[in-house]
């Protein structure tokens, strides 16, 4: 099959720093090649995902992070190269479309099977949204939990991370001993303060890794975080991949305290991948991704996450190394999507 994947206007795939959605598209475009089908990336400038890789310039105006109307340009521009074809444009068989305002433009112009899929839960504005463009589209979930929420029938692919690269680690800690790590954007759901607390009242080590990008996150961080932080728990910036892996390796637990129903949770994964056991609160898709007292542990209460830390020791890497391969590898996220192509494919009559 040749595939259009149309990514985000907000940064490149894969992305130099934070981003799970481009994270996502490159493993599944370089999973898609590699099972010998024809995937097209249409992304931002900058993208260097190893696949055909069209990159869409910015707008008269630039570009602009998360700007509606860059979004618009966009995909815009990615659906008319797409039904338009031309020299050096394949003939698409399918659209796969991980933006929220194509879906809605492509109403009006669509001729060829679209798949999308929702990155966020289906509660609000989103379920308005999907609930409007169900008619001429195929919508994927990425967690059961997620899909829970959606108005009308939902395809379920879970999400997968490169455990060739995410390899496993013996969790031994840094030149100042074991830690656990928290790796997050900085807002009050995710819990970063929360995993503070918890890692001081269990007498471990935290390591905290995230960007500091918009003013809320640095209000939260000045409010919430920073007056928590101390030789025993370390801010450390932002992260590229490469040293993500290597904390995660190193790490003794992942702490997820979050307080929300996340629709998935790469990073989990990401930890499981290196044998990196998870400590999180049971909401979301948490339940899906961490198998509670096998690959970490899914607590309720504050209390019950300082206890889990102390039985970090009970853990396996082994295990979760091994589910991680198991369940959330790049392939098996592949092969759901193709299915899913297949079927929208199949009910369009093309």
């Amino acid at each position: 099959m040749k595939i259009a994947l149309i990514a985000p206007s907000r940064g490149t795939v894969p992305p130099r720093g934070h981003g799970g959605i481009e994270s996502v598209i490159d493993g599944l475009a370089r999973s898609l090649d590699r099972l010998g089908h024809e995937p097209m990336v249409f992304a931002p400038p900058g993208s260097t995902c190893p696949v055909s890789l069209y990159e869409i310039a910015p707008g008269e105006h630039g570009w602009v992070h998360n700007s509606t109307c860059q979004e618009i340009h966009h995909v815009i521009t990615a659906y008319r190269l797409i039904h338009a074809g031309g020299a050096g444009m394949p003939v698409f068989d399918v659209i796969h479309d991980h933006t929220k305002i194509g879906p809605l433009y492509a109403g009006s112009i669509l001729r060829l099977p679209l798949v999308v899929t929702n990155h966020s839960p289906f509660e609000g504005s989103h379920n308005t949204l999907f609930t409007a463009i169900r008619r001429w589209c195929s919508i994927v979930a990425i967690s059961e939990a997620q899909a829970a929420g959606a108005t009308g029938p939902v395809t379920v692919v879970k999400n997968g991370v490169d455990t060739d690269f995410y390899n496993a680690g013996p969790g031994c800690g840094d030149a100042d001993g074991p830690y656990l790590l928290f790796i997050g954007r900085f807002e009050e759901v995710k819990g970063a303060h929360v995993a503070a607390t918890v890692a001081r009242k269990a007498g471990w080590r935290l390591i905290i890794a995230g960007r500091l990008g918009k003013e809320s996150e640095r209000n939260y961080f000045r409010d919430r975080l920073q007056p928590l932080l101390g030789d025993d728990i370390r801010y450390i910036g932002e992260i590229d991949k490469v040293n993500k892996r290597r904390l995660l390796q190193q790490a003794s637990a992942l702490l997820n305290p979050i307080s929300w129903n996340e629709p998935f949770g790469l990073t989990m994964v990401e930890a499981l991948s290196c044998g990196t056991p998870v400590i999180a609160y049971g909401r979301g898709a948490a339940v899906e991704i961490v198998q509670d007292g096998v690959t970490g542990l899914l607590c309720t209460t504050e209390d019950e996450l300082v206890q889990a830390c102390q039985q970090i020791p009970q853990l396996s890497r082994e295990e979760a190394r091994a589910k991680a391969v198991e369940h959330f590898g790049l392939d098996r996220m592949a092969l759901g999507y193709i299915d899913a192509y297949q079927r929208a494919i199949r009910v369009s009559g093309r």
